[in-house]
């Protein structure tokens, strides 16, 4: 299959969630990303590799799950070999860092041990501040300026194409739907899979619910009356300012000097719109491909004030090796997998059950849907504090709720709901979400989990 069909069934098809592994894969450097969109500008592309390096089109769990060598599972969490909550030792990543500043020093004790030579960073660009974008460094300094969450889609992938010209082994830092294009790739038999191959020396996985377009970015510097060309620097997690909440906000310094905060509270309901559409259809919450995962912890026994700790899962014999030696450097314990599980498990219950209810939704419509290789969650599952699943059919009242939030992903999609979404006030946006969240879950947790 070719572009023109990978254009078909998943970039317009509202399946591609933008990892660039397509692009990254093509054999002439024939795509581009354009518009957050791989597109095909010389109209040359026909070549194979393009398709079967899509995530979406196929994904094998079973082979995937082959270059995970970990010995214990869990069908929520995948393949791992032990769960950890901690933070960094060094001030200088904590001050910046978001979710214990440990991915940031993992990298950087990594290349100054020699385990890896340098790694994929997401930093701004100079010249357009309020703009992601993706870079190979090799030194703390880089990689500390590079620190930080950023709640805006960037595609990762494309930028194997730089590794492989690259002497020396590289850590990647991606979200979990593009660990999943980058198996694909190394799993492939040709010149360019051999050798990104030997340029992989670490792979770091994001627990991810969702990503977003830059027009959620955009729509939070209207509401604060803010011009893009105006902007010097955009934080989308910053704690330490007056007024800001313990999981932080979006930040704007301005050129002259002003400053702007956007409670995260309320862009944390604004995803609901903004969200990319391919999100819906992930299977992946925590990276379960991946040499090591991290994301945050956010159960209460384990916060400390306004600090954030992360949770860190290691998959492999690599992983191991590279936490093991940043050990005097990170603040961690072992914690159990049902702490894991309670942190998550909203984010789980979408990811393992309201995925597979919205493909079987989107099939029925006659689209072409994401063609899975992996077994299902069986009831009798053990979950959490006398928890387990019951039943692994969300049902008809989940697909009549699945309906209304279709509409509201769909809202800025036509003028009517960009004016609808523009003149109500956020309080009332953020009050309806909030509680329809809520219902949503409620409703999803009795229907799918019991307790002894």
């Amino acid at each position: 299959m070719s572009y023109q069909k990978l254009s078909e069934l998943v970039i317009e098809n509202d399946l591609c969630m933008d990892c660039g592994s397509c692009v990254a894969a093509c054999p002439d450097d024939d795509l581009e990303m354009i518009d957050e969109k791989p597109q095909n500008p010389k109209k040359k592309c026909n070549h194979v590799e393009v398709t079967a390096a899509c995530p979406r089109i196929f994904f094998d769990d079973d082979f995937n799950k082959k270059s995970v060598d970990a010995q214990k599972f869990h069908p929520f969490v995948g393949k791992y070999s032990d769960i950890f909550v901690g933070k960094t030792k060094n001030k200088d990543v904590l001050k910046v860092a978001s979710g214990g500043g440990v991915v940031s020093t993992i990298l950087i004790n990594s290349i100054e041990k020699g385990l890896i030579d340098g790694t994929t960073v997401v930093d701004y660009n100079e010249e357009k501040p309020w703009e992601p974008v993706v870079k190979i460094v090799k030194t703390k300094k880089e990689i500390i300026k590079a620190a930080q969450s950023k709640y805006i889609i960037v595609p990762m992938n494309p930028v194997f194409r730089e590794l492989v010209k690259k002497k020396g082994k590289f850590a990647v830092v991606l979200l979990p739907c593009q660990v999943q294009g980058l198996k694909k790739i190394l799993k492939m038999d040709n010149d360019f899979s051999k050798k990104l191959r030997k340029k992989i020396g670490l792979v770091i996985a994001l627990f991810c619910a969702n990503n977003n377009h830059f027009d959620m970015t955009q729509f939070m510097f209207d509401k604060l009356n803010v011009k893009k060309e105006n902007v010097s620097e955009i934080n989308f997690r910053v704690t330490n300012i007056p007024g800001a909440s313990q999981t932080g906000g979006f930040f704007v310094k301005l050129k002259n000097g002003e400053e702007k905060y956007f409670d995260k509270e309320y862009y944390n309901f604004l995803r609901h719109f903004f969200m990319m559409k391919g999100c819906k259809y992930c299977t992946d919450l925590t990276g379960e491909y991946a040499d090591i995962s991290v994301g945050d912890m956010w159960l209460s026994k384990y916060r400390d004030g306004n600090e954030l700790p992360a949770m860190l899962i290691t998959r492999t014999t690599r992983g191991k090796k590279v936490l093991d030696a940043a050990k005097n450097l990170i603040e961690f314990k072992k914690i159990p997998l049902n702490d894991l599980i309670e942190c998550q498990i909203d984010s789980f219950l979408d990811r393992k059950f309201r995925t597979f209810q919205r493909l079987e939704r989107k099939s029925k419509k006659g689209h072409f849907v994401t063609k899975y290789k992996m077994d299902r969650v069986k009831p009798g599952l053990e979950l959490y504090n006398g928890w387990k699943v019951k039943n692994s059919d969300p049902g008809w009242i989940m697909s009549r709720i699945e309906s209304v939030w279709e509409f509201l992903h769909n809202l800025k999609d036509s003028s009517v709901g960009r004016i609808f979404l523009k003149i109500i006030p956020l309080k009332v946006w953020h009050f309806f979400i909030h509680y329809f969240y809520r219902i949503t879950f409620f409703v999803l947790r009795r229907k799918i989990l019991t307790k002894d």
